[in-house]
């Protein structure tokens, strides 16, 4: 972004599949790295189960980062299915949506401490 500062990013997975989904996994990579090094995910996962899913289940996640003029944001979404069937992400706007917005103007970075 063009304005350093700290950002509210969200993301929303939406399992719209009937293929017996066990697993979902919505993450959000900052700088092309994730959850280990700074980005962030929410996962739910089914287990023991069989011919049962999680047919229409939405899995959120939310982080605040610091952003300035070098930095990006990647949103990835995972579903698995116990039928090894291809599950489908639905990014109709409504159902599977990524977005962020500005929460305050700050020149200082968090992870060094320096004005930029």
């Amino acid at each position: 972004p063009s304005i350093p500062g700290y950002y509210r990013f969200f993301m929303k997975n939406y399992a719209g599949s009937a293929v017996d989904i066990y697993a979902i996994i919505t993450m959000i990579y900052k700088n092309g790295v994730g959850y280990q090094q700074g980005g962030i995910y929410s996962r739910i996962q089914m287990n023991g189960l069989t011919n049962d899913d999680m047919y229409a289940s939405t899995l959120d996640v939310s982080e605040v980062f610091y952003m300035d003029g070098d930095d990006y944001i990647e949103g990835y979404c995972y579903q698995a299915s116990e039928d090894g069937q291809a599950c489908s992400v639905f990014g109709d706007g409504l159902n599977t949506t990524m977005g962020g917005y500005l929460i305050a103007r700050s020149n200082v970075s968090p992870q060094t401490g320096i004005n930029i």
